[in-house]
């Protein structure tokens, strides 16, 4: 016979390795059951599927916003010519550093929600907020000085 648990919403017998309630959809097994020591909370990589995402999506921020940053350093004898009109190539740099720079701050937002949501401990998650942090600072100081 199979271990079953009882839904402490509807009553419902489910079984005991679910985590939600067949019927109501409720959690069986609450987080505060689960209770990890100290030391395994803290690591390195993130455990939360928003704290992958975080970290996934600064990753891609920064490639995007550094290929940009080098194809203009690479075509600026180009762009100090009088003649040259910007090219094709120019707008689809400026569009890839503008998109590192949004998936930037989603990054920061998503690190910020899986911290406080999810209770993510992780430490490039934490860097990850840091620098979005630092940088929304920055840019908000550059805007109120123009």
């Amino acid at each position: 016979m199979q271990r079953t648990m009882t839904c402490p919403e509807c009553g419902f017998e489910n079984l005991s390795w679910l985590s939600r309630c067949q019927v109501c959809g409720e959690r069986l097994h609450k987080e505060e059951e689960v209770e990890l020591p100290a030391r395994s909370r803290k690591s390195f990589l993130p455990k939360t599927l928003l704290g992958r995402w975080s970290v996934g999506l600064a990753g891609a921020s920064v490639v995007l916003t550094l290929t940009a940053v080098l194809v203009v350093f690479l075509l600026r004898s180009q762009l100090t010519d009088a003649n040259v009109q910007p090219s094709l190539a120019l707008l689809a740099v400026g569009s890839a550093g503008m998109v590192g720079y949004f998936l930037g701050i989603a990054a920061w937002i998503i690190g910020l929600i899986s911290i406080w949501k999810s209770r993510e401990r992780s430490i490039l998650v934490f860097a990850v907020v840091l620098v979005g942090l630092s940088a929304s600072v920055g840019l908000f100081y550059l805007a109120s000085n123009i």
